[in-house]
């Protein structure tokens, strides 16, 4: 939990396993579930099998001290829709190999903590003000006050107004790496320049791909639990239903249509394990989700939004990569005075693409209707207003039946 924001009651360290009566049987039941009985389960490895097997994991540029933690956990691209943005292409020569060896200074760390500490608060308040999640004791204290519940909207707006500053700051910080590289790049020729713009042209495009997706499949299951919450769908609802299912069809389609225009450098084919992007995809062109196949949609989804993020994340990853790679190259090749090799042919993107920027996502229903919330009577106003359809009813069966009573 953020430090700003505190709930009553005591931190305990033990072991979460004592909550249960018989952990040892329930740590089977789980890997009965995890590994069938014809499967075998992995056998018990020491500790320094594990230990190496972690260092393994995390054995990737972006995990280097140096860095700061800049890459990781965070996109440095999401924030602009053109490649352009990111990165200052007239900028003057300068002391470029004094520029890159200050890049990466101390408070960069300080900026990232603060900047993860807010978006957790921000997330904490906005779950509160939906009351999808309440404090223990239904109190809340914010920085050392407690609040209420009208307050968590001002509580926001304050910590959204911090968390922008320290964005700014951080992605200021991204401009100026990327700029300091590129004219690195370019003083050193040999098509390094270009290659360099080839990985973060793919980058941008792999990274906003998978946000788009992600996005749209997350609307339609917020849809998906909207429209199913009361257990039935009336025609308006299948009629959203349907929509929300072709809005993620025609995202997934863009991203099998534009899969031949496309041109990965030979880095990052060889990284995936493939001789070119579109063996990555076969054929996708399923008939638009109407009221019949809908069952059929709801079944199929997520293999189909599985077949297109898996490739397009481990392309935004490999490119992160590769691109670090580029730019230690290009720096210890600028400030070594060393002459640098033809760089490789570099990756193209041929085709426009959608791009989602950070806070551009689709709005989802956080409420439920006031027809569906009169179903299951949540909320007070709903309850209230069943009990007096229910009154009405009720009594209108009584006046009939005593008016009938007495014309007998």
């Amino acid at each position: 939990m953020p430090s700003g924001i505190t709930s009553k009651g005591a931190h305990d360290a033990r072991s979460p396993w004592l909550l249960f009566s018989d952990a040892t049987a329930l740590k089977e039941i789980c890997l009965d579930l995890l590994y069938p009985v014809n499967e075998p389960r992995p056998s018990t490895v020491s500790p320094e099998i594990t230990a190496t097997s972690i260092d393994t994991s995390y054995d990737f540029p972006q995990y280097d001290r140096r860095y700061k933690g800049a890459y990781i956990g965070r996109s440095i691209v999401r924030h602009v829709a053109a490649v352009s943005e990111l990165y200052n292409s007239s900028a003057g020569p300068g002391d470029i190999a004094a520029s890159l060896a200050q890049l990466y200074p101390d408070h960069l760390r300080d900026d990232l903590s603060r900047l993860h500490d807010l978006n957790e608060e921000l997330t904490l308040l906005r779950t509160l003000r939906h009351q999808a999640h309440r404090g223990v004791g239904g109190r809340l204290v914010f920085r050392g006050q407690e609040i209420s519940k009208r307050q968590i909207s001002k509580a926001i707006a304050e910590v959204e107004t911090e968390a922008n500053q320290v964005q700014l700051q951080v992605q200021e910080h991204d401009y100026q790496c990327r700029s300091t590289h590129f004219a690195a790049a370019q003083s050193l020729g040999h098509g390094w320049a270009e290659y360099w713009l080839g990985l973060l042209s793919v980058l941008h495009f792999a990274e906003h791909a998978v946000a788009e997706i992600q996005d749209a499949h997350g609307l339609l299951n917020n849809t998906m639990m909207i429209v199913l919450a009361d257990g039935k769908v009336s025609w308006w609802e299948m009629k959203r239903l349907i929509k929300a299912v072709n809005m993620l069809r025609e995202v997934i389609m863009i991203v099998y249509q534009q899969k031949s225009e496309i041109h990965l450098d030979s880095s990052l084919l060889a990284a995936l394990g493939i001789s070119a992007w579109g063996d990555c995809f076969g054929d996708f062109n399923p008939p638009l989700a109407d009221k019949k196949n809908m069952q059929s949609w709801i079944n199929a989804v997520d293999s189909f939004v599985n077949a297109v993020r898996g490739p397009l994340s481990a392309l935004a990853s490999r490119s992160l990569v590769q691109l670090l790679v580029t730019e230690a190259t290009i720096a210890r090749h600028l400030q070594d005075k060393k002459e640098i090799p033809e760089a490789p042919p570099p990756t193209q993107i041929l085709a426009p693409y959608p791009v989602l920027l950070h806070g551009m996502e689709r709005k989802l229903q956080t409420k439920l209707g006031l027809w569906d919330r009169f179903l299951l009577a949540d909320g007070t106003l709903a309850s209230v207003f069943r009990m007096a359809v229910a009154v009405a009813v009720v009594g209108s069966v009584i006046y009939f039946g005593s008016t009938k009573f007495s014309l007998n």
